[in-house]
């Protein structure tokens, strides 16, 4: 029986070559967006279940109008 399920929070943004990528951010990270941004930006939902991978696990990924550099996100 799953008494817990483990939630990780990503967004879409540019990486080192400019390409459109997910990074990992902490909940934190992932508050702090939202809050500054009213929550306007999308937020993907997908679940993986033990039986598809492994792991139980929900994953939400904000996808911001403008994709914010990968270095301007660890200073967030």
């Amino acid at each position: 029986m799953i008494k817990s399920i483990n939630v990780r929070f990503f967004i879409y943004c540019l990486n080192e070559d400019g390409d459109v990528d997910t990074c990992e951010i902490t909940e934190a990270q992932y508050n702090l967006i939202q809050n500054r941004t009213n929550g306007a930006f999308p937020v993907d939902y997908v679940r993986h279940t033990v039986r598809e991978n492994g792991v139980s696990q929900i994953c939400l990924t904000i996808d911001p109008a403008e994709y914010p550099n990968i270095d301007e996100l660890e200073r967030a």
